[in-house]
């Protein structure tokens, strides 16, 4: 799904290999904390690999601004519709 957003509003995105953010982010900030790295981004450099690329695909993106232009209208049109449900 992520990538998909990505292809379509022609951004650039990256997966890492490592698994298990939370835990290696912790690890990261412990070992710049203790002397281990210089800083994050160095320990980052050092700790993170890229596992996949995912590239815009700009006939997405057309696709993409045609849907959202219509999403827009809707939300101005039931913008106030949305907040009389709110105080039934």
């Amino acid at each position: 799904m992520a990538a998909d957003a990505c292809r379509s509003l022609q951004l650039h995105s990256k997966t890492v290999r490592q698994e298990e953010g939370p835990a290696l982010g912790a690890a990261i900030l412990a070992g710049v904390g203790c002397g281990i790295y210089p800083s994050v981004e160095k320990a980052c450099e050092m700790l993170i690999s890229e596992k996949s690329r995912t590239e815009p695909e700009p006939a997405l993106s057309e696709i993409y601004g045609r849907y959202h232009k219509v999403y827009q209208n809707l939300y101005s049109s039931l913008k106030q519709n949305y907040k009389d449900l709110a105080r039934l």
